[in-house]
């Protein structure tokens, strides 16, 4: 199968991938005693009844050390990607009256603090956005079936069309927020997605999986309002023409009645002047 170059996502996955599952690295500031007081800490921003916290504080506290090691520029892709990898772990912590990403920001302010990273700090208090971390998430999850998908060899297999048919609905689902021509870096990077999808797809040999994908921006405003106006134009006309015919049916009808009504009259009048004769 064909394949394309690297983008944008698929090169940083990889490299933070081996920061977050590679255990060797610069970890020797790294201890054990970090995070052990962390549902204490948790408690009052409002967590309680988390489960396995203390276990990914410490994934977060070790990976932020190699992060940090590696090159103070990577924060913000850095911290992306960490999201994305211990999302499910998020999740099973299962802590009251809180989403994944409040715990994740929690959680991050206090591995800052454990790394003393002043540029970690002022990265959560500036610049970290929750739907920014959800909509790289989207695009990232996007990426990853896809380098399956194109890294498969057998182009006729099942589980390509399955793959395949993954990618479809995912990218249906995540096109919503583009409606209507909105512009985004986010809805950019699914267009280009849709063209590397388009270019790969031409040669996986499923029937079902649809060989071009929706647009970006789906129906915009534009072709909206426009497809309104034309409606009621076409709509003004017709009625114009079905008044004008009718209103000369009903003129005809008159006249031709006030016509057959005189000449009955007429009638009568000639046959009362033979009577009185």
């Amino acid at each position: 199968m064909s394949t394309t170059p690297e983008n944008k996502f698929l090169h940083p996955y990889q490299l933070y991938n081996d920061l977050y599952t590679n255990d060797s690295g610069q970890t020797e500031d790294f201890s054990e005693e970090y995070c052990s007081d962390i549902n204490t800490e948790l408690k009052r921003s409002g967590f309680n009844g988390c489960k396995n916290v203390e276990s990914v504080c410490k994934i977060i506290v070790k990976y932020m050390f190699k992060l940090k090691g590696k090159d103070h520029n990577t924060i913000t892709e850095g911290c992306k990607y960490l999201y994305y990898f211990i999302y499910d772990k998020l999740k099973e912590c299962n802590c009251n009256n809180s989403n994944e990403y409040s715990l994740f920001q929690s959680l991050l302010k206090i591995s800052c603090s454990e790394v003393e990273w002043d540029g970690c700090n002022d990265y959560i208090n500036n610049i970290m956005y929750k739907d920014l971390f959800h909509k790289h998430n989207n695009l990232i999850y996007l990426y990853e079936i896809f380098k399956e998908l194109k890294d498969v060899e057998d182009s006729t297999s099942s589980d390509n069309c399955n793959k395949a048919m993954k990618c479809v609905k995912e990218y249906d689902q995540y096109i919503a927020p583009c409606f209507g021509g909105v512009s985004s870096n986010y809805c950019h990077e699914l267009k280009k997605f849709k063209g590397e999808y388009e270019q790969i797809i031409k040669n996986v040999m499923c029937d079902n999986v649809p060989k071009i994908l929706k647009p970006v921006e789906g129906i915009s405003i534009v072709s909206i309002i426009l497809f309104h106006i034309i409606t009621m134009l076409i709509v003004s006309v017709i009625l114009y023409f079905v008044y004008k015919v009718s209103n000369k049916s009903t003129s005809k009808y008159k006249i031709n009645n006030t016509i057959f009504i005189i000449n009955v009259h007429e009638k009568y009048s000639v046959i009362n002047f033979f009577l009185f004769l």
